[in-house]
């Protein structure tokens, strides 16, 4: 054994793209993690099987250790090419059979490296050239050697290309991810041409193969893809299951309004085959949203639109977000489609069966009781969570006194109309008693409470602004239900009417009513 650093150096970069495979095949659930792995796993088989060829004491085991890292030259172009088709979101080009076909010549080509001795095709002279400074081997190419070096090229270029086209129509997001594989990529390509031209880097080690070096950087700007810009957490290479599996059609507008994503269930809503990349959303999506103000709304904006599916007509609430960054760079937008049919087909067999409250129209408490049942439901099915919000308008007997109970109607109206405005259509609203209100949301985000409260206060200093008669002000409480520990409807309502009733007595306390001869304050 001549151990010496360059065999060190490079031992070391097969390391380091063992440590990379592993961490991906970690994730191998994700998809594109496992032919990273594979990756990874073929850089350091050639740059290990390098390493040990360097330090060998003759020419019969620097040949055997050639032979080895062999395994991982004709694998890693191979790859590199599944994972750029499942990074770019062409994975249903993928199958047993293609996948299988596509190792073939890989197979082929190391078959024809370890029986290189007899057959010279790879190969027609080995020798071991000591004037540098290490033994280096040196090879004259044999018939297959140029073959198997443009097939090589041939396939990583594919590869290449697959990113560069994705690339014109990816979000800021995918644009950096993407820039630091190809610049890497541009590296290994250079490296290359030296190899093949037999260009003299260091005259001392004139046979040395600089490709484990390169593969290694290339390996590493993937790596700072992954750490940096979550490779493996977000779009296009991991939609995660959430996004999948999400019973909503999702699709991902870039700051031009084309389309650069979409899930399956938008496939299906849709009736696209695969996702329309690079197509206008007016196009390919009709009117279901005022594009026009995607890019200069703050927050969301909501529609409802009817679309045939498939034999059926469905209802849909459609919410259109703006996508930043953390810097608040405007980078896209976010287009769910929510199917409201069930609950549009329940609204209507409410009002035929008279379950909606004559006064504010809101459904009644019978009604709330039947819809909250079919949400409590679809929250176990979709697996989340929901939030009821228990709201006592305070003070509505002094309102009365005051104003006459004609205006304590009015103030019920205002609260419903107040409610509604506040939350979205396929939240359950209802009036299930005098002064008493009830809102059931699903989960959609941790912080669903606060976000609940945080739009019912923007609503109530809106009416505020609108009616100086006199100021609304409301207790309310909170119950969660929890899909993995599932509770009766009367439990969670009580939940609910008892955090009101302990809010209500705090802020009586702290906020007593101040009664003017022209307005009530209700302090809140």
């Amino acid at each position: 054994m001549r151990a010496n650093p360059i065999a060190f150096i490079v031992l070391m970069c097969g390391l380091m793209s063992v440590a990379m495979g592993i961490y991906a095949h970690r994730r191998r659930n994700t998809t594109g993690a496992l032919s990273f792995a594979l990756l990874m796993f073929s850089f350091s088989v050639y740059s290990v099987g390098y390493s040990l060829e360097l330090i060998s004491p003759n020419q019969v085991i620097m040949e055997f250790w050639n032979k080895i890292q062999y395994l991982g030259i004709v694998i890693y172009p191979t790859a590199y090419l599944i994972f750029t088709i499942q990074y770019t979101g062409h994975d249903y080009w993928l199958n047993r059979r293609r996948v299988i076909l596509l190792f073939l010549i890989p197979f082929a080509v190391f078959l024809a490296k370890v029986f290189d001795n007899q057959w010279r095709l790879i190969y027609s002279s080995v020798a071991v050239d000591y004037s540098g400074y290490i033994p280096l081997l040196n090879f004259e190419r044999g018939p297959l050697y140029p073959i198997i070096i443009a097939y090589q090229m041939f396939v990583v270029t594919s590869g290449n290309v697959l990113l560069i086209e994705k690339r014109r129509f990816g979000s800021a997001l995918f644009r950096k991810q993407t820039r630091a594989i190809l610049i890497s990529v541009a590296i290994v390509y250079l490296t290359f041409g030296i190899y093949i031209s037999d260009f003299v880097l260091i005259p001392g080690l004139k046979y040395l193969d600089w490709n484990p070096l390169a593969y290694t950087l290339w390996g590493s700007a993937m790596a700072l893809a992954i750490f940096r810009y979550h490779l493996f957490d977000l779009a296009p290479i991991a939609r995660e299951t959430l996004i999948e599996m999400l019973h909503d059609g999702v699709i991902v507008l870039d700051t031009n309004l084309r389309v650069v994503d979409a899930n399956p269930e938008a496939l299906r809503i849709f009736g696209w085959g695969q996702p329309p990349f690079g197509k206008y959303a007016s196009d390919v999506m009709g009117n279901v949203l005022d594009y026009s103000k995607l890019n200069t709304t703050n927050g969301s904006m909501v529609s409802e639109t009817t679309m045939k599916v498939g034999s059926r007509e469905r209802h849909f609430e459609v919410i259109g977000s703006c996508l930043k960054e953390k810097t608040g760079l405007y980078i896209g937008n976010l287009i769910v489609l929510h199917d409201i049919s069930e609950r549009k087909d329940i609204e209507r067999k409410l009002v035929e069966l008279t379950l909606v409250d004559e006064l504010t129209g809101l459904t009644n408490r019978r009604g709330f009781k039947l819809l909250a049942a079919q949400l409590i439901n679809m929250a176990d099915r979709m697996q989340v969570n929901a939030t009821l919000l228990f709201i006592d308008v305070d003070n509505l007997k002094q309102i009365n006194d005051h104003f006459g109970h004609a205006e304590g109607d009015q103030a019920l109206i205002y609260t419903a109309n107040i409610l509604k405005s506040a939350y979205r259509s396929a939240d359950i609203i209802a009036r299930i008693g005098g002064d008493e209100f009830v809102i059931l949301a699903l989960n959609m985000a941790e912080d669903t409470k606060e976000a609940m409260l945080s739009r019912l206060d923007e609503r109530m200093i809106i009416h505020h602004q609108e009616n100086q008669k006199y100021k609304l002000s409301f207790s309310v409480g909170f119950s969660r239900y929890e899909w993995n520990n599932p509770r009766s409807f009367e439990a969670l309502l009580h939940e609910a009417d008892q955090s009101m009733y302990e809010r209500k007595k705090v802020e009586k306390n702290t906020h007593p009513l101040t009664v003017d001869l022209e307005k009530i304050h209700i302090n809140s």
